[in-house]
């Protein structure tokens, strides 16, 4: 629109200027030339309304020239807000991302400490398990020496002098071969 404007403007101006200038006569008839040639014979009320017609043409072409320019430093104002919004939406991207970045480490470290954590757990876990299979064989043990020293305790108490295995102890043995001397 302003380039428009512009054009007619300078159009219009010119026209009038080349009619002026060519045309400075002043019989009641006015004959119209432009670049030696004759365009039209106008009388006086003609040239005035030409002139309205000029006036107005002229004014409709500043006020297009006027608009435009209006309207050509709304859209450089709005295109230079819309580029400060988009630094500012870059910049709060950018911070976003590093923050992002900063929440995504500090998840990684906890998730790898929890890992260790986690293995560190199961072994302590699985020694867990391997101390308590080993004081529960340690108990059965005990309680197996304890119940073969019953056993034999009372087997010495009612005078039996067979092992465990149901054959005779070396000392039983031995003792049986002394009373069978004795005996004889």
């Amino acid at each position: 629109m302003l380039l428009l404007g512009l054009l007619l403007l300078m159009a219009t101006g010119a026209f009038t200027l080349l009619l002026i200038s060519e045309n400075r006569t002043g019989t009641p008839d006015y004959t119209v030339t432009l670049f030696d040639q004759d365009i039209a014979t106008m009388s006086s009320l003609q040239v005035f309304l030409a002139g309205i017609a000029l006036a107005l043409v002229f004014a409709f072409s500043v006020w297009m020239t006027t608009v435009g320019g209006v309207h050509a430093r709304h859209r450089m104002a709005d295109l230079r807000e819309a580029r400060a919004q988009a630094k500012h939406a870059s910049a709060e991207a950018r911070e976003a991302n590093a923050q992002l970045n900063r929440t995504q480490a500090e998840r990684d470290a906890i998730s790898s400490r929890l890992a260790e954590t986690d293995r560190a757990a199961k072994e302590a876990a699985r020694e867990a398990r391997v101390e308590a299979r080993q004081a529960r064989a340690a108990e059965k043990a005990e309680r197996k020496a304890e119940a073969s020293r019953a056993r034999t305790a009372r087997k010495t108490a009612e005078g039996d002098t067979t092992t465990t295995e149901g054959k005779p102890s070396r000392t039983a043995d031995m003792k049986e071969r002394f009373r069978h001397l004795i005996r004889h």
